[in-house]
């Protein structure tokens, strides 16, 4: 059975809310015990603020963060910041009203899998998302993803070529440099010199790094 722990802290939690509205909070606990099942064994850790969490929370032991951008004291993205930092992997799941371009871009370099609009989602919106998230996928809400597709047509447009774009698109879907070269008809070597550049322009290190930044552009946006 999922069990919850409110402010106490747990080894091995799974999923942590941060969210300092006690209605939305309750909720979100909710849904979380009902995505999961009785069944499960996964635990959930809930709390008001920044502090409180940071206070009680092993990050790297944390499989979901779902946080409100706006807490009372530190923000959400701060948290957020900090939670990336101690646990890269980790998924990450906004919730919030404030869908402002510079809010979202803050918070889409952060590299979310789940945000969520918290004026209009629902309860089947928040259930879809959450297990999204869980399974590793990736869940923006309409107007995020609106904003996504405008960064990346301008990432397009300004940045890389219309070839690097083509294979940018496959390699986002998880495509290893010999699969797409097959896909394109072209030399494994030539697909490879290509990665590189896209990594170069877009300043990212790592295989990893570019599949990271794939879906803050939500070319692996999975709904």
């Amino acid at each position: 059975m999922l069990q919850y722990y409110n402010n106490v802290l747990v080894q091995g939690c799974m999923t942590v809310i941060v969210e300092d509205q006690a209605m939305f909070r309750e909720h979100m606990i909710s849904r979380v015990k009902a995505v999961c099942g009785s069944s499960s064994q996964e635990e959930v850790m809930a709390f008001s603020s920044y502090e409180e969490a940071d206070a009680s929370v092993d990050w790297k032991r944390v499989s979901t963060l779902i946080v409100d951008i706006h807490l009372t004291g530190r923000s959400g993205l701060e948290l957020s910041e900090h939670y990336r930092s101690e646990n890269p992997r980790g998924g990450l799941m906004f919730i919030s009203g404030d869908l402002r371009e510079y809010v979202l871009w803050k918070a889409l370099s952060l590299s979310p899998q789940g945000f969520l609009n918290k004026e209009e989602s629902g309860i089947e919106d928040f259930d879809r998302a959450y297990s999204v998230v869980r399974a590793g996928g990736v869940y923006l809400c309409k107007s995020v993803r609106t904003f996504a597709s405008e960064l990346r047509k301008s990432v397009f447009e300004n940045i890389l070529s219309p070839r690097e774009i083509e294979i940018f698109s496959i390699i986002a879907k998880g495509k290893d440099d010999r699969e797409t070269a097959q896909l394109l008809s072209l030399s494994e070597a030539t697909v490879t010199t290509h990665r590189r550049n896209i990594m170069r322009k877009l300043g990212v290190h790592s295989s990893t790094e570019l599949l990271v930044e794939a879906s803050r552009l939500g070319l692996r946006d999975s709904h």
